[in-house]
């Protein structure tokens, strides 16, 4: 096996260590801050959000901010390849089912990969155990979703009426665990500048609207 000298061994090393150092460095990453998240979602910590039924029925979830990115660094460099910028902000309801999960949870992410100025928005939006992960959300809505194994386009709709009131801008998300009847929440409606306005649940195709 060939073996360096001494001298020029620790010369590599020495090379090696400053390289590890001046060729890596911290990348900023600000905090969360997104205001086309927050037009679509503009929740805020202990918010209520209540929703009727057609029988009168209510159902209020109380909001909890569980985290909120704040501004961080990362190493960029020999060992830790530039892998960009994420933010996001979560919100859970105070209420649980019988396994202690919330019933309501939902979590925006504002994404920027490394030497991008592009933003990718997303959000999770999850009742019980039923969650609708939307992609690449803009001023106006979403491109896309998946919900479990499905790949859903939402319908967008403009002045959608609902509880005698007027919601210029909307999407509405009607998963395929409708088909099925699986139980639980399969159909959302969401509304920029309001949040999830109306749910559909399994049995029954039973609809919730926000008071």
């Amino acid at each position: 096996m060939l073996k360096l000298p001494s001298t020029i061994a620790i010369l590599f090393l020495m090379l090696l260590s400053s390289c590890k150092s001046a060729c890596s460095k911290k990348v900023p990453c600000p905090g969360y801050e997104d205001a086309v998240l927050d037009a679509w979602f503009p929740y805020k910590n202990k918010q209520q959000l209540v929703f009727k039924n057609g029988i009168g029925v209510y159902d209020t979830l109380n909001l909890v901010l569980d985290d909120s990115t704040v501004a961080y660094d990362y190493q960029n460099g020999f060992n830790t390849p530039n892998r960009g910028c994420s933010a996001g902000k979560t919100f859970s309801s105070a209420q649980k089912d019988a396994s202690y999960y919330p019933l309501f949870n939902i979590r925006l992410l504002d994404a920027q990969d490394a030497y991008s100025s592009t933003q990718k928005r997303s959000a999770s939006i999850t009742f019980g155990r039923t969650t609708f992960y939307g992609q690449d959300l803009g001023d106006n809505g979403f491109a896309g979703f998946t919900v479990g194994q499905w790949n859903v386009t939402p319908q967008t709709i403009t002045n959608y009426a609902l509880n005698r009131k007027i919601y210029p801008l909307a999407q509405s998300v009607n998963s395929d665990s409708a088909f099925a009847k699986k139980s639980g929440v399969y159909k959302i409606i969401y509304a920029k500048n309001y949040g999830i306005i109306l749910y559909e649940t399994n049995p029954d195709s039973e609809v919730w609207v926000r008071q």
